[in-house]
């Protein structure tokens, strides 16, 4: 796997509009590009101002191909428009990678409420994953949608089979999450699955 690792400068009092651009316009940039596994921009805690994009590819080649052509470009563009400055700039192979076990995989099948697909899309964006990814024991969520938009499944990945029952029980899940979901999905069948 291929890494572009690239820092900025920026003015301080910009940061709301900065963290903006990279959401709305420099992430979303290279996300349907081939070879794209992902992005990490990080804004530094420990000196104001300073934020670095990582933009993870199978290859090397594949970050190279975007790069040559004009959505880069506007990323440019865009960033030229802000008070971002850029300073170091690398390319990374990627030799280790290290992802926490998930001893238990948890699915929710649900069906849609007429009408609630992108209802259901805006709030799993803005709120839900971010829910239920809070808890400490969970390492990942997500959300699929059928073609139809008519079903959906949840995907949660949990450390440990008691980690998920802590957080079911808890008022994060009961009063904030679960209600949340229940305006746009009716679940359908609930499944714990051993991660192989």
């Amino acid at each position: 796997m291929y890494c572009r690792y690239t820092q900025f400068s920026y003015a301080p009092g910009d940061r709301d509009s900065i963290l903006r651009f990279w959401d709305e316009v420099g992430g979303p940039a290279a996300a349907p590009r081939g070879g794209f596994q992902g992005a990490l921009i990080l804004d530094s805690i420990e000196s104001e101002g300073t934020l670095r994009a990582l933009t993870f590819w199978k290859e090397a080649s594949d970050f190279e191909e975007f790069f040559a052509d004009g959505d880069h470009e506007r990323v440019i563009e865009g960033i030229r428009l802000t008070s971002m400055t850029t300073g170091d700039r690398d390319g990374l192979e990627v030799v280790s990678q290290v992802k926490p076990e998930a001893d238990l995989v948890r699915l929710v099948r649900c069906s849609v409420k007429e009408g609630a697909a992108d209802g259901f899309r805006k709030f799993w964006r803005a709120r839900g994953r971010e829910l239920a990814e809070t808890d400490r024991g969970c390492i990942k969520a997500e959300a699929f949608l059928d073609a139809e938009a008519s079903e959906a499944v949840l995907c949660f990945h949990w450390r440990t089979f008691d980690e998920a029952e802590a957080f079911l029980r808890s008022d994060l899940h009961e009063n904030v999450l679960a209600p949340g979901l229940e305006q746009f999905l009716t679940p359908i069948a609930r499944l714990h699955t051993e991660s192989l």
